[in-house]
């Protein structure tokens, strides 16, 4: 109970925040975690000068939240204790911490060797801390109250004052009381600021940043060998060195994010300590060097643009190391299932599709190709061999038809080829889209629509690239330009206008309810489309990488501008309508499906009675084929038919022995039970179907003791196989 009204209370305190920074000089130097807020009133100058000032100001934002959301989520708790102590504390504590600067510290755990029997004993060491200056003993008081709510917990927690400091601790306190109570212009105790690690982490990022999030990977996967140890379970503790080689995670050493203004636009920047050579999860994601022929694919005009650098030949070399290094039975049965892939679509997929794949890839969308919106969206690979992806891809839409194919009768998915002047054109022919695919000038395009498609391979080379763009290249400026592995660029002054309705109608939509409900809403929270335009510029993010590890920055107008370049009511339609295809094309058949199993499951207890009343006339032995069963038991040949296969009956069969040697040659039942007895095991399989029945989803089962069974695919052959092995009579495959 006490650990959840902690953790109750700290996400409320947490929440607070938002974002982060400063207090790294008050903040202990062993910090895990780290999280500090300059405070709103820090930023006073920056943000008068923004384009975030600007549009706040020409709306009714700062309403929603300081008066709308508070009113509503106080109506939804109504009776709800812990739901209105949570109001209370937010009203009282968030406008303290949003305006000062706040930290939240995590130094750790220490658990004893026994942390059950002596969880007095278990060390955290956990803080949060705000220069709350003149209102520190109104924080004070708020946070005492909130203490004195707290049920009696083993680890001490405790809030106290120093001077113009505040902090709320878990646990160890010492360092902390010492760090506040020093001057700041005469430190004695270490503190985070002089930590060489944190100062080589800062100095990658912004150096006047809004908010900082920081975190030692390397000190938390060591804290994390240490809790694993203190449970004592054996393969954990043998598991947890393997998983973190495989993932690569013990190149990992420090991440820190930060955001803040960057003249009137908000920046983020992201910087990942991770040292080459890199393996595992770091090395797939490690952004090699977009080149400008990759850039050349993206249209001048294009108002979403963006190149990335990913090798799925290195992903699945990645996949194959790691599995080896978790446990090699892991890599056999990857490497049986790719086998298993291979021979299924007739060739191999890594070598004759992965491994010519190119390294590279680019998506676009842009008004005189795909139209407005990004259904309109385009991806383009420039390939190493595309004679082979050519021939690969065939070889892949005519397996996937067949396979289709055995699913339904009632309803007909395939891929299908249409031409456009010299373009072939592949596409999967199903209601609202028609995900489509060509090769052209050795570059593969791929696109929702096959109208996209082929616009995009046929764009005339002297249209110009995105490099032509002067706006791109003006943002692209202002990164930076680092080699980079991942780019993206935005054009809000063109996307804005054609979702602005959409955006209306959504947030009317959810403050609309509170209307409803007794909870007055503003009645402008966007704001009118000519303020909102006057604020927007163009928005992008680079990604690229060094020896040392990962870096990323972002700019963009004000924070969330970015979601401009999607109209939300068109995409929500788009998502609903292609799941509705998605849930409703196998549905057309599910109806009769679940009668035929229903049906096939009675074959099976009229088959398993039949074997109980031969068994009892020959000495409890089971006949040896089901042909015998027909002959000696009171049986039609229906009752071996799975009304789901489409087998037929002949009707020229003269008599019972041409009937019986018929169900042993055609039945769609594998009979098991050869050489058995009556007293076989109850959960022994006599008669299963094959793999092939109800749509590959599983089979019905006949076992030993008389009931019936649907069983899934792959337990069923499991069980199947579990048999094989102590039944020399059961057929070599299982029957399947």
């Amino acid at each position: 109970m006490w650990v959840r009204r902690i953790i109750f209370v700290f996400g409320i305190l947490i929440s607070s925040l938002v974002m982060a920074q400063p207090l790294a000089d008050r903040v202990p130097a062993d910090a895990m975690l780290y999280i500090g807020w300059q405070g709103s009133r820090s930023l006073a100058g920056a943000y008068q000068e923004s384009h975030l000032r600007a549009v706040v100001e020409s709306s009714n934002i700062r309403q929603v939240f300081e008066d709308f959301i508070p009113k509503a989520l106080t109506k939804i708790a109504g009776d709800d204790q812990d739901a209105a102590e949570a109001m209370v504390i937010a009203k009282a504590l968030v406008p303290l911490m949003w305006r000062h600067p706040s930290a939240l510290y995590f130094g750790g755990i220490d658990l004893p060797a026994d942390p059950a029997a002596a969880p007095d004993q278990i060390k955290v060491r956990l803080a949060l801390i705000c220069d709350a200056g003149d209102q520190a003993p109104e924080l004070l008081k708020q946070l005492n109250i909130i203490l004195s709510k707290l049920p009696p917990t083993p680890i001490d927690i405790k809030a106290a004052r120093h001077g113009q400091f505040v902090a709320l601790t878990v646990g160890q306190s010492e360092t902390i009381d010492a760090l506040l109570d020093q001057p700041s212009n005469a430190a004695t105790a270490p503190s985070l600021a002089t930590d060489d690690t944190f100062k080589n982490s800062t100095s990658r990022v912004q150096s006047s940043p809004a908010a900082v999030v920081y975190i030692n990977a390397k000190s938390v996967l060591t804290m994390v060998g240490q809790l694993i140890d203190a449970q004592k379970e054996k393969e954990t503790i043998a598991r947890w060195p393997k998983i973190r080689e495989a993932l690569g995670l013990n190149g990992l050493r420090q991440i820190i994010w930060t955001c803040g203004f960057d003249q009137r636009d908000w920046a983020q920047q992201v910087w990942i300590a991770a040292p080459a050579p890199r393996r595992g999860l770091l090395a797939i994601i490690d952004p090699m060097p977009v080149s400008k022929e990759t850039l050349s694919l993206l249209p001048k005009d294009a108002f979403l643009a963006g190149a990335l650098s990913f090798s799925t030949e290195r992903l699945v070399t990645e996949i194959q190391q790691a599995l080896a290094t978790l446990d090699p039975d892991w890599l056999a049965d990857f490497e049986q299932g790719m086998q298993q892939a291979n021979k299924a679509v007739g060739f191999n997929l890594r070598q004759d599709l992965m491994n010519n794949l190119g390294d590279e890839w680019a998506y676009f969308a842009d008004d005189s190709i795909g139209g407005e919106g990004l259904m309109g969206l385009v991806f383009a690979n420039r390939l190493k061999d595309p004679a082979k992806i050519a021939k690969s891809l065939d070889q892949l839409s005519n397996a996937a038809n067949g396979f289709m194919a055995k699913l339904t009768n009632e309803v007909k998915v395939s891929f299908r080829q249409t031409h456009v002047g010299n373009l072939e054109i592949h596409y999967l022919a199903i209601p609202a889209i028609a995900p489509a695919w060509t090769v052209h000038d050795g570059v593969l395009y791929l696109g929702l629509y096959p109208q996209v498609v082929a616009a995009a391979a046929q764009r005339p080379a002297d249209q110009g690239s995105i490099l032509d763009n002067p706006k791109f290249n003006a943002l692209a400026d202002r990164l930076g330009r680092p080699k980079a592995g991942t780019l993206q660029y935005l054009d809000l002054p063109h996307t804005a206008p054609l979702g602005y309705q959409s955006w209306l109608m959504l947030s009317r939509t959810i403050l609309g309810f509170g209307d409803l409900f007794g909870v007055p809403a503003p009645a402008m929270v966007v704001p009118p489309l000519e303020k909102l335009m006057a604020e927007l510029s163009p928005a992008g993010m680079v990604a690229w990488s060094d020896d040392e590890g990962f870096y990323a920055k972002s700019i963009s107008p004000f924070p969330g501008s970015e979601s401009l370049v999607i109209d939300p009511i068109s995409s929500m339609m788009y998502n609903q309508s292609t799941i509705m295809v998605a849930v409703m094309l196998p549905e057309f058949g599910r109806a009769r499906e679940t009668a035929n199993r229903v049906k096939c499951a009675s074959n099976l207890r009229q088959l398993g009675q039949g074997m109980m009343l031969y068994a009892n006339e020959n000495k409890g032995k089971y006949p040896p084929d089901l042909g015998t069963l027909l002959l000696t038991q009171d049986l039609t040949l229906e009752v071996f038919v799975c009304p789901s296969s489409g087998t037929t009956i002949p009707k020229n069969l003269k008599n019972r022995e041409e009937m019986a040697k018929w169900v042993n040659e055609h039945s769609d039942y594998v009979y098991a039970s050869a050489g058995l007895t009556n007293e076989a095991p109850y959960d022994r399989v006599l008669i299963h179907e094959s793999s092939s029945a109800h749509d590959h989803e599983g089979m019905n089962m006949l076992y030993g003791d008389g009931h019936v069974e649907f069983q899934p695919l792959y337990e069923a052959q499991r069980q199947i196989e579990s048999a094989g092995k102590t039944d020399t009579n059961l057929p070599k495959d299982g029957g399947l």
